[in-house]
């Protein structure tokens, strides 16, 4: 078939059909796995933090129950100490399931979640510092990792995607 001088070929265009067909499935794809690959990052992070709040409110509300060991372990913690001895810091000791228990809630609700890491990174740090000066090096590590946890959850900026956003949210209730 000529087409005003032109000669028309019914499989090449066929095939520039077919092309461009199988061009812009990859385009829709790649659209569609990289809207789910950001979709898994946000999940991830919400499990992440969610299952990071749980445990320390598990954690917490088991130290509550089984409060007075919880004091003579501190009292314990206390008496190997060289640097971490000021009454301010004994006096405010027991109070650490009750912080726990607070960030922890705010971190499943997704409530202030930023601020919420940064006093996790503040504590978790004084606790690791404060175990390492009384000479019990696992549980030092152990606080370490936990603020180890909380330094990537606020490294990645999704803490306000599915969280609480305060600014917004928060004033709009009230």
């Amino acid at each position: 078939m000529i087409v005003r001088g032109l000669r028309f070929n019914y499989t090449s265009c066929l095939l520039n059909f077919t092309s461009c067909f199988l061009l812009l499935r990859y385009i829709f794809a790649a659209q569609f796995f990289t809207q789910m690959y950001m979709k898994f990052k946000v999940y991830l992070y919400t499990i992440s933090r969610v299952l990071f709040g749980l445990y320390l409110v598990v954690h917490s509300v088991y130290n509550v129950f089984i409060y007075s060991e919880f004091l003579k372990e501190i009292n314990a913690y206390f008496e190997y100490t060289e640097w971490f001895t000021h009454p301010l810091i004994e006096s405010l000791a027991p109070l650490v399931p009750f912080e726990e228990f607070i960030l922890g809630m705010f971190l499943v609700l997704g409530i202030f979640t930023k601020e919420v890491l940064i006093c996790a990174l503040l504590l978790f740090s004084f606790i690791s510092l404060f175990l390492l000066d009384a000479n019990f090096p696992f549980l030092a590590i152990m606080h370490a990792m936990f603020f180890v946890i909380s330094l990537i959850l606020l490294q990645h900026k999704n803490y306000n995607i599915k969280s609480m956003d305060y600014n917004r949210d928060l004033y709009n209730s009230i």
